[in-house]
């Protein structure tokens, strides 16, 4: 072997060996906060402000079409949210079918936030330890959130 595969070599067989000790389970440091509530979620909200942006943008434009018609007969069928713009296929154009598809993106969004919500790991207001981050005992502290 070269010096450097023996190098490469000698560096993974380390931190191979570094690593092994390190998965056993251990206590956390009494330091780490203590949740006075259980772990949270909530629909994650940056999508449903994209989902209600979107949706109010397309659905706005193509309500547009029919209000400047009068909602007559060959364009009412536009308002419907969501499939409107696809209910009558003879009459599918492009922009129509771009709007459709934004509007069916919007309801993608909002099925994303009620699927994949964030989780709050710990509460809103948690006591901290004087050690823990240099703050007065019972001090309030913030949740992470991710």
């Amino acid at each position: 072997m070269t010096g450097s595969r023996v190098a490469i070599a000698m560096v993974f067989t380390l931190s191979v060996l570094a690593c092994a000790g390190s998965a056993e389970a251990q206590e956390p440091p009494p330091a780490y906060l203590r949740a006075v509530e259980p772990v949270r979620s909530r629909p994650d909200p940056t999508a449903l402000r994209a989902s209600a942006v979107l949706f109010g943008f397309s659905y706005g434009l193509a309500l547009s079409i029919p209000i400047g018609n009068g909602f007559d007969e060959q364009t009412r069928w536009i308002a419907v949210p969501g499939v409107g713009p696809f209910l009558r296929p003879s009459q599918l154009t492009w922009g129509l079918t771009l709007d459709g598809l934004l509007q069916l993106g919007s309801v993608a969004f909002f099925t994303k936030a009620f699927v994949s919500p964030t989780r709050i790991l710990g509460p809103a207001r948690a006591t901290g330890e004087p050690e823990a981050r240099g703050v007065a005992a019972g001090a309030p502290v913030s949740g992470l959130v991710f």
